[in-house]
């Protein structure tokens, strides 16, 4: 449940600059798609709006409440940050779901300093 609750940190975090709004719907839409399509993150589904589109209204509505905490946006760093996501497997994804100490897609950390 933690790496959950990452997923909207990371989209707060993409949602800084002048990119704003195309990087946090471009990562919520992957991370959607990810819960709703693997059999790994079926558990999850009921914590995030019960079907793909009620996690898109969830995980976009959250994401606007924090958007205005990033001082330095790197628009390069959020590109290979979406990379990322949409390149994990449904394994991989479930796996950095589940591990707090994971360093998949470490890049999405430095999307914003």
């Amino acid at each position: 449940m933690k790496k959950f609750l990452l997923a909207f940190a990371i989209l707060f975090v993409l949602g800084c600059g002048s990119s704003k709004e195309d990087a946090q719907n471009e990562v919520a839409k992957i991370y959607c798609e990810k819960i709703f399509s693997c059999e790994e993150t079926a558990a999850y589904r009921p914590f995030v709006g019960g079907s793909e589109d009620g996690c898109l209204d969830l995980m976009t509505a959250n994401s606007e409440e924090g958007s205005d905490e990033c001082q330095n946006y790197n628009s390069s760093k959020a590109d290979e940050c979406i990379s990322c996501y949409e390149g994990l497997s449904c394994a991989e994804f479930s796996a950095m779901m589940q591990d707090d100490e994971s360093t998949t897609c470490a890049v999405c950390d430095e999307v914003c300093s």
